[in-house]
């Protein structure tokens, strides 16, 4: 709506009045209509857990149920734009074998989603979790990676040589 309201005034600036009375009366209009849309969009979001299927449901002039099978979940994808960011909401995605974008579920609470991917898919998130009271960084020194011999290579260049002091 803001776009189109943008538009029509600058054109009405620089080319004729006429295109301003259409920016305000079109902004006038626009605006319940959107409103209106957007409620019944939020009205419509659901997903939860029933049993071995995950729930989702979203839409405004159609509304979309979706139910998959969890045990057919393979990963998570996790987006956000600049503007759900800013809200706090995320959109996770379910990837499965069949398909080719997985299934969308829309506008969960940041703080909730990576509960609710690991309650409907378990197992697929538990090395990326964090327990509750564990510290989400391991202290430097006790870090140790497959195939290391525990020793730290601090001081080392690129060319494997110690830099001369």
């Amino acid at each position: 709506m803001l776009p189109g309201t943008a538009l029509l005034a600058g054109l009405g600036v620089t080319l004729t009045p006429v295109l301003l009375h259409c920016a305000w009366v079109f902004a006038v209009v626009a605006t319940p209509l959107v409103l209106w849309l957007a409620r019944d969009a939020y009205r419509s979001l659901g997903h939860g857990l029933q049993g071995g299927f995950l729930v989702a449901r979203s839409g405004t002039f159609s509304r979309d149920t979706l139910v998959l099978r969890r045990s057919a979940i393979a990963a998570w994808t996790f987006t956000d734009s600049p503007f759900t960011r800013r809200s706090g909401l995320v959109t996770l995605t379910a990837a499965v074998a069949a398909g080719e974008d997985g299934y969308r579920i829309r506008d969960l609470a940041a703080s909730e989603a990576a509960g609710f991917a690991a309650a409907a898919g378990p197992g697929i998130l538990a090395e990326f979790l964090v327990p509750a009271g564990e510290s989400p960084v391991a202290p430097r020194d006790s870090r140790q990676f497959p195939g290391s011999s525990g020793r730290t290579q601090q001081g080392l260049h690129r060319s494997g040589k110690s830099p001369a002091t």
